[in-house]
């Protein structure tokens, strides 16, 4: 990549490294460890944070940056949310579905009971109950 024409004609005099750098290497995953050494060798060279130049550009990237991630936080909580509830819903369902299966088990037996009473009853046989 040093050999590209990008590279040799870069002036370090009229332009800034950068600016240079994530027009060419921002996209490239292999190179994502230079964005950390140039924040920290920019900010060395300025003598410390105070003494950054913090331009209406800078600002407003930061301000959207905050918002992006605000939306982001927002976004994900409501994801949970909105699983938490999906989850109660299915439990609720499953414990109607067991409490209408209990009901109808109950109407059986009620049913054989109440037929094995009066077979009872009508033999004069009691091991009917």
């Amino acid at each position: 990549m040093s050999s590209s024409e990008a590279f040799c004609s870069f002036d370090p005099q009229s332009a800034r490294l950068d600016e240079f750098y994530h027009e060419h290497l921002s996209n490239k995953e292999e190179f994502h460890n230079l964005w950390v050494r140039i924040i920290c060798d920019h900010i060395q060279h300025v003598g410390g944070l105070c003494n950054i130049d913090y331009s209406k550009e800078l600002l407003m990237s930061a301000a959207d940056a905050k918002e992006k991630y605000e939306r982001y936080c927002e976004d994900h909580l409501r994801l949970q949310k909105n699983k938490k509830r999906k989850r109660f819903e299915e439990e609720v369902s499953e414990i109607r579905m067991k409490k209408q299966k209990v009901e109808e088990d109950i109407k059986d037996l009620l049913k054989s009971a109440d037929k094995n009473a009066e077979e009872a009853e009508k033999r004069g046989k009691l091991y009917f109950l």
